[in-house]
């Protein structure tokens, strides 16, 4: 007996221990379909394609095909795995695919990215060195890899220590373009150091020793960057100038902050290309405005005539009563900046405008006279009788012209001119005269105009064009009996437009409802004076229907008709984006158990109870989307401010109502992404963007110096210390 029983123990024993070892096996699924089957069976799905998994442990296990297809968010895991898991996951044993997107991905451990940076792959190590937070430690690992496609992402990454970017200013690696061979340029290229000349980063000691570089595609970027980073010296700019390529000089032409006297200089330069570059420059002084308007060239006068003509020049010229514009002015009247400034300043009017306005070939100048409603009727008159066919059409349209005038061009030549003639009031045409008109864009007209009568109306409803029926049907004064008829219309625009109408009856939206056409039905479910009995039939049909119910209507009756429906949980999602949600339901609906729908609740309501009670969501999907709402109020944005997660933080800077001190708030948030956004952010106070200027981190600095408000002396300062 004693032997029967130890016997059992021990086969009852083998069998847990197979059971067990058995579910510790890993899945390993035989197909991209059967692995889709196993995600969707055991991984949890959030609302849209974010797939945020609950496990880790069969990662290993999915196909590099699957995998390849998955979006990069779904990687989200390597937030909260654990190290020794990570480690294995970027071992040379998984699929290169994941371990790519692990290299990128911005959420990866550090100690992940330092194993990586030994990986066999090269293209692991290349999107490695592309991921904007990593380590200055890892990239000074990379700098000194194999590959050059992995050194010059080293060369461009914006966390590359100073050291390592003039140690790579060094690398000699030179390839061969044949695409610039074809466009007679250079052949030979030095991508490591173009990439480090390229870098906003780069000090400006290896700037300049590139500067002297015998490749002068390195030349011409080192020079670039110089001058958009850093400030020269008139010695720095006289050494520039004496440079031999054109293309330096044209660059030294056309930056903003050139000195005068550079400037001066390369006015008389020989290259055509540097003239023509300077005569771009925003800042281009009067003498060498003058000068420039002497060059040989034609091409550089009408350059700087167009474009950097001097405002002083054209009021000096205007001020003279000159019988005709002069031949300066008269090349930018034919610029259309400066003739929008011409029009549109009143300074301008009367015969200066008139002679401006003859000038030959300004034809777009004339119509944008035309055009203009403060034209007088005198030119309008003159403009009647022109051989353009679009200036008397205008002229035909413009509320100015004089009533003989509209009458003469109701006789012109071409029919386009002729229609909208008659439908100028000043024709005193009839309405009944224009609504039996044989142009079917008069009678379009005449069914569009205000003042038409419901009687008129229904004698034009058999109109054979469609566009004519689909106005009648638009009509506010539409009588009932003509937009019933309409509804039976074989053109289903002409249908939706009765369902559109705002005085269609009751009666006539329930005929419509039993429409074949989908779109028409759409118009009835939205439409308020849709009876109620109505709107649960439509509802019944399909869901579509119910959910653009819930969307617009708010009866109690209907909304528990809606939630008893087997389609709740959808109704529920488009309840959460009515208007007009009732207090007390929209109160129910923060304590819902669907995640999606209080998401959906915090981005559409605006009721302020209910804001505050989101705010303090367990879901952090949930408060990210109450910090996108455009009717989030300040106490609510206030408390996002101070939320735990950073990606809430992180929402909240970008929305378009955050205020001044709030963002002074988080300028010393811990999260560098948070303190980045605040730093380029163009509500952010002066007092907070000093205090950023101090942060620690580069990427921070790079964000203050794409900040168009940060003032001349805090700019200075980050350049010098990113400079050190």
């Amino acid at each position: 007996m004693r032997y029967w029983i130890i016997m059992t123990t021990l086969l009852i024993g083998f069998i847990l221990s197979a059971v067990l070892f058995a579910a510790d096996q890993r899945y390993t699924p035989t197909s991209v379909e059967d692995c889709i089957q196993f995600i969707q069976t055991h991984y949890h799905y959030s609302f849209g394609d974010r797939r945020v998994y609950r496990q880790t442990e069969d990662l290993l296990a999915l196909p590099p095909a699957y995998i390849a297809q998955l979006p990069l968010e779904s990687l989200i895991i390597l937030a909260n795995m654990p190290e020794h898991q990570a480690q294995l996951i970027a071992s040379p044993n998984c699929p290169e695919d994941i371990r790519t997107m692990i290299a990128q991905h911005h959420l990866t451990p550090d100690s992940v990215l330092v194993v990586l940076a030994s990986d066999p792959s090269k293209r692991v190590r290349e999107s490695l060195a592309r991921n904007r937070l990593l380590m200055p430690a890892v990239l000074e690992v990379l700098a000194s890899d194999d590959s050059l496609d992995v050194r010059v992402a080293v060369a461009k990454h914006l966390n590359t220590p100073l050291s390592v970017l003039a140690w790579l200013a060094m690398d000699e690696t030179t390839i061969v373009d044949r695409k610039d061979y074809r466009f007679g340029r250079s052949l030979l290229h030095q991508p490591v150091k173009e990439a480090v000349a390229a870098n906003p980063f780069t000090p400006a000691t290896v700037l300049r020793q590139l500067f002297n570089d015998p490749n002068p595609a390195v030349r011409e970027i080192a020079l670039n960057t110089l001058l958009e980073n850093y400030t020269q010296t008139l010695v720095d700019y006289q050494r520039m100038v004496a440079e031999e390529s054109d293309t330096i000089r044209s660059l030294v032409a056309i930056h903003e902050r050139t000195p005068p006297e550079i400037l001066e200089i390369l006015a008389r330069d020989e290259s055509i290309q540097v003239r023509r570059n300077l005569a771009k420059n925003p800042n281009l002084p009067a003498s060498v405005f003058n000068i420039l308007l002497e060059d040989e060239d034609p091409f550089i006068r009408d350059l700087v005539t167009h474009y950097r003509l001097e405002r002083s020049l054209v009021d000096e010229l205007v001020e003279q009563s000159l019988p005709l514009p002069a031949p300066q002015l008269e090349r930018a009247a034919r610029h259309e900046i400066n003739r929008r400034d011409i029009l549109n300043d009143p300074k301008y009017d009367g015969y200066y405008r008139l002679h401006l306005v003859a000038l030959e070939d300004v034809t777009e100048f004339q119509r944008s006279v035309v055009w203009d409603l403060k034209t007088p009727a005198e030119l309008l008159t003159s403009f009647a009788t022109h051989e353009d066919w679009q200036l008397r059409y205008a002229v035909a349209m413009h509320p100015n012209t004089p009533v003989e005038v509209v009458k003469s061009l109701t006789q012109d030549t071409d029919p386009r001119i002729r229609r909208v003639a008659r439908i100028h009031p000043a024709a005193e045409i009839p309405l009944e005269t224009l609504a039996t008109d044989t142009d079917v864009l008069v009678r379009l007209a005449a069914a569009r105009h205000p003042a038409i009568s419901a009687l008129q109306l229904n004698r034009m409803m058999p109109d054979s064009a469609d566009i004519v029926r689909i106005a009648i049907a638009q009509h506010p004064t539409t009588a009932t009996r003509t937009l019933r008829e309409l509804a039976t219309d074989k053109q289903m625009m002409v249908r939706i437009a009765v369902a559109e109408n705002p005085n269609t009856f009751p009666v006539v939206l329930t005929q419509l409802s039993k429409d074949p056409r989908l779109e028409v039905g759409l118009a009835v479910c939205v439409h308020p004076q849709t009876p109620l009995e109505t709107l649960k039939k439509m509802s019944s049909l399909n869901t579509t229907y119910q959910t653009l119910i819930a969307k617009t209507h708010t009866e109690p009756e209907l909304i528990n008709y809606l939630l008893n429906t087997d389609y709740f949980r959808l109704v529920k999602g488009a309840l959460a984006q009515n208007p007009n949600l009732p207090e007390e339901l929209a109160v129910l609906m923060v304590r819902d158990p669907e995640t999606a729908v209080r998401e959906k609740l915090a981005y559409f309501t605006d009721i302020p109870f209910v804001l505050e009670l989101l705010a303090g969501d367990p879901a952090v999907s949930v408060r990210q989307f109450l910090a996108r709402n455009p009717h989030l109020p300040y106490n609510q944005m206030r408390q996002l401010a101070e939320d735990e997660d950073p990606q809430v933080r992180k929402v909240l800077v970008a929305h378009p109502n955050i205020t001044p001190d709030i963002l002074a708030q988080m300028a010393w948030d811990p999260a560098e992404t948070v303190r980045r956004d605040v730093a380029q952010h163009p509500r952010t106070p002066i007092s907070a963007l000093e205090k950023l200027a101090n942060d620690e981190n580069r990427v921070v600095w790079g964000a203050l110096l794409s900040n168009s408000l940060l003032p001349d002396d805090l700019r200075e300062y980050i350049l010098q210390k990113m400079a050190q």
